[in-house]
């Protein structure tokens, strides 16, 4: 039980790392902008500016989405390790690693 809390706290360190290293914050803040910018009505009349907004507001909202399930994953593991679910915890940790690998 005391090795899966550790293993908790280390993958919240390491996701909190990882949220500064792809500047995490920045990013939520450049897609709500992005996202204000649909609203303009002259947003659509340049295409290829449309276009590239597009593509960097989708890039952004996957890298979010990916980060947003190591967060969530985390929250998951320990709920189960608190209710001593300790095979699911487990599981839960080997997914979150798993995650982060593919995320880096």
């Amino acid at each position: 039980m005391i090795d899966i809390k550790i293993k908790i706290e280390e993958l919240e360190t390491e996701i909190r790392r990882l949220g500064g290293v792809f500047g995490i914050d920045e990013k939520r803040n450049r897609s709500k902008e992005l996202e204000f910018e649909f609203s303009d009505p002259d947003f659509w009349k340049n295409k290829e500016n449309a276009d590239a907004t597009i593509k960097e507001i989708g890039e952004l909202n996957e890298l979010i989405k990916r980060f947003d399930d190591l967060e969530r994953g985390l929250s998951q593991a320990e709920t189960f390790s608190n209710t001593g679910k300790i095979p699911e915890a487990e599981n839960e940790i080997f997914s979150i690693q798993k995650k982060m690998h593919q995320l880096e």
